[in-house]
């Protein structure tokens, strides 16, 4: 059992530190640093990676993504490109996180990926994967057409 005098004094002497000590620090600080410190307290937090802007297009990558994304040169990477936006949608649909399909799902509604799937035929995925696809995304055989493959699929 806790004593109550000793819980009520460490809450007393918390309560006193924080909140004051972290708003005097505020105000010492011109807004250049400020604004500094919370940018890399962000990157920090969402892992986010730089993109060069093409255009108007500026693209942060959280970390999850960029991870997917290790075999292109992300930094030419634009997502204003049907291709490359193609290409992302694809890495994430294949083997992408929960944080990166959350990324995905706040960049490209379900439906946009659905039409993307279905104007690429499903390209860069094997037959299982293509099967995965038409299961989830509602998509058709003429959609995404089957493939032969000739591996092994388990649970099948």
């Amino acid at each position: 059992m806790k004593n109550a005098n000793a819980v009520a004094l460490g809450r007393l002497g918390g309560l006193k530190g924080g909140p004051l000590g972290g708003r005097a620090r505020a105000l010492s600080l011109s807004p250049e640093r400020r604004s500094a410190i919370a940018k890399l307290a962000a990157q920090k937090r969402w892992g986010a990676t730089k993109i060069k802007p093409q255009a108007s297009a500026k693209l942060l990558l959280p970390l999850p993504v960029a991870q997917l994304l290790k075999t292109y040169d992300v930094a030419k990477l634009d997502w204003m490109k049907q291709d490359d936006r193609y290409a992302i949608v694809r890495e994430i649909v294949r083997r992408g996180s929960r944080p990166a399909r959350t990324w995905l799902k706040g960049m490209l509604s379900e439906s946009g990926v659905r039409e993307l799937l279905r104007q690429y035929a499903g390209a860069g995925f094997n037959e299982p994967e293509r099967k995965l696809l038409r299961k989830r995304y509602l998509l058709t055989k003429q959609d995404v057409p089957e493939r032969a493959f000739l591996g092994f699929e388990w649970g099948s």
